[in-house]
């Protein structure tokens, strides 16, 4: 994806998307970016529900069971 495919959010998805972006290649939970931003769980839940379908935003479930996501970067081979 280049600068110029960068997908055309705003609000909360904008912030979300922004945040997991500009932490790559952490993983967090729902929590975590809740508080990190300053928004309530709902809020972030909402905001996922499109975030989380966008190219190089994954999510994956730690051994507790906790749903976590990320933003990973793509390795040119």
């Amino acid at each position: 994806m280049t600068l110029s495919e960068e997908p055309f959010l705003v609000g909360t998805h904008l912030k979300v998307y922004s945040f997991l972006r500009a932490n790559e290649g952490s993983w967090f939970t729902v929590d975590e970016i809740a508080t990190s931003l300053g928004f309530k769980q709902t809020s972030v839940y909402s905001a996922l529900t499109l975030v989380r379908k966008l190219p190089r935003i994954y999510e994956k479930t730690d051994p507790s069971g906790r749903r976590m996501f990320g933003f990973v970067r793509w390795i040119a081979k």
